[in-house]
């Protein structure tokens, strides 16, 4: 189960029904997969933002993924925001629902 908190004027908040989190369950022993061709048609995103983004859904943080993939997490911050203006989302909560519409169990 991975949580992260939403801002107040997130776009799961209705009238009077403040969403205040969200949360994503998914199967540690079920990996999922992004198809790198169909994100690089929708978003043009680059390859290393592809990388990244498949990275995104396993939940851990940019400190994580940066040790893992040799990265400094500065790079990962800015491929983050390149990513975010190409999806037209403003947070990983968001770009995640978004990313998991694209997810295939591998």
């Amino acid at each position: 189960l991975q949580l992260s908190a939403l801002s107040p004027d997130n776009e799961f908040s209705r009238q009077e029904r403040l969403a205040a989190a969200i949360g994503f369950l998914s199967d540690p022993d079920s990996k999922t997969r992004l198809d790198a061709t169909l994100l690089v048609r929708a978003y043009r995103l680059t390859p290393a933002e592809c990388t990244l983004a498949q990275e995104l859904l396993t939940g851990d943080s940019i400190e994580k993924i940066s040790k893992r993939l040799g990265l400094s997490p500065n790079t990962l911050k800015t491929q983050l925001k390149a990513i975010f203006a190409k999806t037209d989302t403003n947070r990983q909560a968001q770009l995640v629902k978004l990313l998991t519409a694209f997810a295939m169990p591998t």
